[in-house]
């Protein structure tokens, strides 16, 4: 593509970007377009590098650049994302590290907990000593630079160490720190394979270092970290162990594979399989190993095209002897790696070949088809390389139009829930031979509608989409929604007013229903009644739940003492609500809160609040009852990055649901709830705590349930048809 083309193509991306996070609001989303924004700057090509446990994440990127670039050691070394950088004509690596300085607010952390803590593991065994003797010292400072191998490595080292202490010593690293590109560490050193490319000085490829599951395994933030960078990487090349995937080994990879592929969403998927060298006469070949790993890793749904079994050290050591020839025409028998380079490539009498130039080109040769290298590098770097303008700018525009899918999506089973529901219900009575009528309370019907009420006759009719609504026709009624008002009024005075007079109106319109049909929920304000706080946490503890330590008020004593007592504090609102933020409507979501956000908090002028103590959950249950059948659905938004505390953001891409089977000693704990309140029909909200116990959170008798029944198939529909058809059977005979 003609540089003027693609600067101009650049530009506009640029407004695009611009444009979409002034639209945007959903801060993940932000976070990406921000990054992308990043990217944008340099036409960054971007390559993400995820390996399962010991299966050469390290060794493949040092085959790429052609030297050993990051450390191998025992143990996992990738503690914060790290990009390598090709910069052509940069013989020795340098990295930098933007937020040093927040890197060295946290070291200074650890110091102080370490003078007050300091019997963790790592104090058990002389190695932990060591680290600690480091991290102790109050001469080491992170620097902003570090020039050369030697000095990258002990910058890493010491980064992977001073991480693994905080854990130890059960202090949070900053990583919420490090989620934009530009903040990550950057190492720019001159990929070998790549030098020979036409040199493209606007354009950038980088390799992005990610931790493996070991490692974001025990940070939920560290996680979140790497599936943002996954989101925003042009390409993704996945490094398993050969070895391990026909031995008893293989469980426990897939299981890797497994949370890998949960965090990734994204077409540019490649799997390097290393250590490809070590097949025996009895394994199955390249192509049909290709085959295998598809199928027994992946269940058939990774293309085999995308599977590539290699050998990183034979391809690493061919690259870094290249590389040595190419600088100096000679290779020095005494550097490190030259012994395993002979013994590997060259045989055991490698010091009488060392020397002989021919003869080393000739083993390169051969060793470098034996690695398969060729064939992913051609595919993945290559390619990325030699087009990264046109990929870049293709993936940046490609991840704005996968955001406004997503929020697309997200809207429209937002709005299903909201709307469809009711439709869904009436055809599910007709389906089953019977008439629905439906009254909608939404202030946008409810504006033509008329509503006729006359004492002396007795009569109470409403007229709504050119349907009559009388009481005498009906024999039983569902409720969802007493009364909905959007916005729209000209005045708080007026929608007030407006509001409350409808409001009045229909609750004389339901009593005189609940008089003559089958009410679920009997009545409006029994079922209003459910809603307290205070009167839900009363009964929930009469029927012997769990329930989450909950203090309302606005006695600022009370507050302190409540803060006191919990490590974690949440604050909710008494009831849902809506509120008017930037002409829309939104919902006061779940909360973490602190006590210092309280210190003025004036007890003689505040209404109350509503404190509770955070679970520590695992995933959240909602219950849908109609009559005695509970129907159960896992919400899990532990990957959501807005819905991880409260799923009612609606981050439904992040947010997994599938039906759960509720045990029956909670079911029946449930039914008595829904029993003491005179409830026929409710949602019910709760979570489950990292050893299983089921806390209840809420009750909600006019519960949505269609973005539930969109998303998991269960036909919650028809259970509510078939419940009314019953009860409107037993109240058919009913006189006027």
């Amino acid at each position: 593509m003609h540089e003027s083309n693609i600067l101009k193509i650049k530009i506009e991306t640029e407004k695009i970007v611009q444009q979409a996070l002034t639209i945007n609001k959903n801060e993940e989303f932000k976070r990406i377009l921000e990054n992308e924004g990043d990217k944008l700057k340099n036409l960054e090509f971007i390559i993400s590098i995820v390996g399962t446990v010991k299966a050469g994440k390290s060794t493949t990127i040092n085959a790429i650049v052609g030297q050993e670039i990051l450390p191998n050691r025992a143990y996992p070394m990738t503690t914060l994302p790290t990009l390598v950088t090709h910069k052509k004509g940069q013989v020795e690596p340098k990295l930098t590290m933007p937020k040093y300085e927040t890197l060295n607010k946290f070291l200074n952390q650890v110091r102080e907990k370490l003078k007050k803590d300091s019997n963790g593991e790592f104090s058990k065994d002389s190695h932990g000593k060591e680290i600690i003797k480091t991290i102790s010292d109050k001469n080491l400072r992170f620097k902003e630079i570090y020039q050369g191998k030697d000095n990258i490595y002990i910058f890493l080292q010491t980064l992977n160490d001073l991480m693994r202490l905080a854990k130890d010593i059960k202090l949070t690293p900053p990583y919420k720190e490090f989620e934009k590109i530009n903040e990550l560490p950057r190492i720019e050193i001159e990929f070998y394979y790549l030098n020979h490319l036409e040199d493209m000085s606007n354009t950038r490829l980088s390799l992005l270092d990610t931790p493996g599951p070991d490692e974001f395994g025990h940070s939920e933030d560290l996680k979140n970290i790497f599936r943002t960078q996954l989101k925003q990487s042009s390409a993704i090349m996945l490094v398993m162990n050969y070895t391990v995937i026909n031995n008893e080994g293989a469980g426990k990879t897939r299981e890797e594979v497994k949370e890998i592929r949960n965090l990734i969403k994204d077409e540019h998927f490649f799997v390097l399989v290393n250590k490809f060298d070590e097949k025996t006469s009895k394994d199955p070949d390249y192509e049909n190993t290709k085959q295998n790993i598809s199928k027994s890793m992946f269940d058939g749904k990774l293309k085999v095209e995308n599977i590539f079994p290699i050998s990183a050290r034979l391809a690493y050591l061919v690259n870094i002897a290249r590389r040595e020839l190419s600088l100096k025409g000679k290779i020095n028998k005494t550097i490190p790696w030259v012994e395993d380079f002979g013994d590997k490539i060259l045989g055991r009498k490698w010091e009488n070949q060392i020397e002989n130039i021919t003869e080393i080109e000739e083993a390169c040769a051969e060793a470098w088809k034996d690695s398969y290298f060729k064939k992913p590098l051609d595919k993945i770097i290559i390619h990325g390389y030699s087009n990264s303008a046109f990929e870049s700018l293709g993936g940046i525009l490609h991840k704005i139009e996968e955001i406004n899918r997503i929020l697309s999506n997200t809207f429209k089973t937002r709005e299903s829930s909201l709307n469809e529901d009711i439709q869904k219900l009436k055809q599910n009575i007709e389906n089953l031979g019977n008439q629905a009528i439906i009254l909608s309370t939404e202030r946008e019907d409810l504006l033509n509608t008329q509503f006729s009420y006359h004492s002396n006759k007795q009569n109470l009719i409403i007229m709504q989409n050119n349907q009559c609504i009388s009481v005498n026709n009906i024999t039983a009624v569902f409720c969802l929604s007493p009364l909905y008002t959007r916005k729209g009024f000209i005045s708080s005075n007026e929608k007030d007013f407006w509001h409350f007079t409808w409001r009045e109106a229909l609750y004389g319109f339901y009593a005189r229903l609940s008089q003559r049909a089958y009410f679920v929920n009997k009545n409006i304000p029994t079922a209003l009644f459910a809603q307290n706080k205070i009167q839900f946490f009363d009964v929930a503890r009469k029927a012997n739940i769990n329930t989450p330590d909950t203090w309302i008020g606005n006695k600022t004593q009370d507050i302190n003492e409540f803060f006191d007592n919990y490590d974690k504090v949440v604050i909710k609102t008494m009831h849902q609500i809506y509120l008017e933020h930037q002409d829309e409507q939104a919902m006061f979501l779940v909360k973490p809160v602190n006590k210092s956000q309280f210190h003025n908090f004036n007890s003689q002028n505040e209404c109350p609040v509503f404190l509770q103590q955070a679970i520590d959950k695992l995933f959240d249950v909602r219950a849908i009852i109609i009559g005695k059948k509970v129907i159960g659905c896992k919400i899990d938004a532990s990957l959501s990055k807005v819905g991880n505390l409260d799923w009612r953001a609606y981050d439904l891409p992040n947010t997994i649901h599938e039906p759960f089977e509720l045990p029956n000693k909670v079911q029946g704990k449930l039914l008595n709830i829904l029993k003491y309140f005179n409830l026929d029909y409710a949602c019910l909200d709760l979570c489950v705590d990292k050893h299983g116990e089921f806390w209840l959170l809420d009750v909600n008798p006019f519960g949505r349930y269609m973005w539930i029944e969109l998303s998991v198939g269960i036909d919650i529909s028809n259970e509510i048809a078939k419940f009314l058809i019953s009860k409107s059977t037993l109240n058919s005979n009913v006189k006027n």
